[in-house]
């Protein structure tokens, strides 16, 4: 193994993109697409087998496999095993620098190793994260004191780790994710194409607030005609509560990227009531797509949508109802949103994410 290679442990990428999984593809896809006299080791597991076929990888680009039982396809077990491969790999490489691309494959004991971290939420929201919080607590820490860089997809995070784990500032170096992955084609959603409807995507955990959310739309629901949609890998009427005119509210599992394209294309405007967000892909795809975007005025959200969205407080169920009224009714603020939304997307891109990647890679390996 030369001194001009980097591992790059890409095992979080599972058959199902979650937000990890899209950084993760998107960012794959992009650095094959680069010059670079970077010989990288990318590990896969099988489950990604289908999301690789779209990837021309270059010479320098040697794939290797592992196991499907390491994949986040297969929950908290998955998780976990990832974690004891990943400390493997690094017996394995003891002298190579290595890319964990999600914080859940950390690797104790080494310096030699760039990490991601998407966000400490399970930290953050103790409630609904019993089994990650002893990790973020007494775990993470020491890899990432030991690590040589760390990245964040925003500087919201940034500020947690170095407030949070007293990390110095410039251990952290701050990456910008893209959006040209939600550039997609669109695909039949059923009934969905049958009156106006509020699209909000993401799953039941508390930090993602959607108590809060159904509660705003109830406020509404008796003067406006629309839906609400809730779309997520585990979103799904037994999650919730009975609610009154539940007839009104869809919940919908896990969709496809095309199905997600044509629920923004279609929606009257997204929703993102969240506590927390370490980026925040959606509001982006829903820019992308001319979708106005309503968003709480939290974390790193205004830091990733700046003037393009309609703010409201997630603690406030009368804020998120006023905002749904104000855009699904009022023509003048939805065009603003939907033209400062095309605007915004175009300071996020995967290539430059790739490009700066790469010069964090090769400033250590300098």
């Amino acid at each position: 193994m030369t001194n001009k290679t980097v591992i790059i442990n890409a095992t979080a990428l599972g058959s199902r993109l979650s937000g990890i999984g899209v950084y993760i593809l998107a960012l794959l896809t992009d650095l094959a697409k680069l010059k670079t006299d970077i010989r990288f080791l990318v590990y896969l597991n099988e489950r990604a087998r289908g999301h690789a076929k779209g990837i021309l990888f270059p010479s320098n680009m040697v794939v290797k496999w592992s196991t499907r039982f390491i994949s986040p396809d297969y929950g908290f077990i998955g998780h976990v095993l990832r974690l004891v491969y990943t400390n493997v790999l690094s017996l394995r490489y003891p002298k190579t620098y290595c890319f964990n691309g999600s914080q859940l494959e950390a690797m104790f004991f080494r310096t030699k190793q760039i990490l991601m971290i998407h966000d400490i939420i399970p930290l953050l929201v103790r409630q609904g994260h019993t089994r990650q919080y002893p990790y973020f607590k007494y775990a993470l820490p020491r890899a990432l004191r030991s690590a040589a860089a760390v990245i964040t997809p925003s500087s919201v995070v940034k500020e947690h780790l170095t407030k949070v784990y007293g990390l110095s500032d410039s251990k952290i170096h701050v990456i910008y994710h893209g959006i040209e992955h939600a550039c997609g084609t669109e695909a039949g959603t059923g009934a969905l194409q049958q009156g106006p409807y509020i699209l909000c995507i993401g799953h039941r955990g508390p930090h993602k607030n959607l108590t809060g959310l159904l509660d705003g739309f109830m406020r509404v629901q008796d003067v406006l005609p629309h839906k609400l949609v809730i779309v997520g890998a585990n979103s799904n009427g037994g999650s919730f509560l009975p609610t009154p005119g539940s007839e009104r509210i869809i919940y919908m599992g896990y969709v496809s990227n095309q199905e997600r394209t044509t629920l923004y294309r279609n929606a009257s405007l997204l929703m993102l009531p969240s506590f927390h967000e370490g980026f925040g892909f959606t509001p982006l795809e829903a820019m992308l797509n001319g979708c106005p975007v309503v968003a709480a005025n939290t974390s790193s959200i205004p830091e990733v949508c700046g003037d393009a969205a309609y703010y409201v407080n997630p603690s406030d169920a009368e804020s998120i109802a006023e905002g749904i009224r104000q855009v699904a009714t009022n023509e003048v603020i939805r065009n603003r949103l939907i033209q400062r939304g095309l605007k915004r997307v175009r300071m996020f891109s995967w290539h430059i994410s790739a490009e700066n990647h790469v010069k964090l890679f090769s400033g250590l390996l300098s």
